[in-house]
């Protein structure tokens, strides 16, 4: 539920990571976001060719306030160290892994990566995993296959036997332990 950027900051953004105005690169493209959250926007669009996909765009200077947020956290590690009480749970050592670990989300590519990776493990007939379009991905936008689907809570208020939620719970559950284990 965080704010969502201007919809003339999301299509500069766009342009300007695929080097095309947004006309040229996709037949529809929503201005209203499907969702935002704190690092980028996602918004409904459909390809030249017909597809609908979704595309997350990086918020408008997220990287800037990254970067401030984590100078004020280390600053504040390097007091919490002087305190013996907390030094022993090293604070400079958490806010520099926090700092890498979010430096990984701002990076678009590394999550198309990641999804290229799940759809060549996982996809299958138990799960669907949105392909990206590697064309249309930088490591400010990622634009993916939409799939259709329904989110867990409103499955939960639908009439009983509409989703064999145990079903879904199960392989969910085996889903996860063999991306852990393998």
């Amino acid at each position: 539920e965080a704010p969502a950027d201007p919809f003339d900051e999301v299509s500069a953004t766009v342009e300007s990571e695929l080097g095309q105005p947004l006309d040229e690169l996709f037949m529809e493209f929503s201005a209203e976001p499907i969702a935002s959250g704190s690092i980028g926007q996602v918004h409904m669009a459909r390809l030249l060719s017909g597809e609908r996909v979704v595309v997350k765009v990086r918020h408008t200077g997220i990287e800037e306030t990254v970067v401030k947020d984590l100078d004020v956290l280390t600053g504040l590690a390097v007091l919490a160290e002087r305190i013996e009480e907390l030094a022993i749970y090293r604070p400079r050592q958490i806010v520099a892994e926090i700092g890498r670990s979010l430096k990984r989300e701002l990076d678009f590519g590394r999550e198309e990566r990641n999804l290229q990776l799940f759809v060549a493990q996982y996809d299958t007939a138990r799960v669907r995993i949105p392909a990206p379009y590697s064309d249309l991905c930088t490591a400010r936008v990622l634009t993916m296959e939409y799939i259709e689907g329904t989110k867990i809570r409103d499955a939960l208020e639908c009439e009983p036997g509409t989703f064999d939620l145990e079903l879904v719970a199960q392989r969910g559950a085996e889903l996860y332990l063999e991306m852990i284990f393998d």
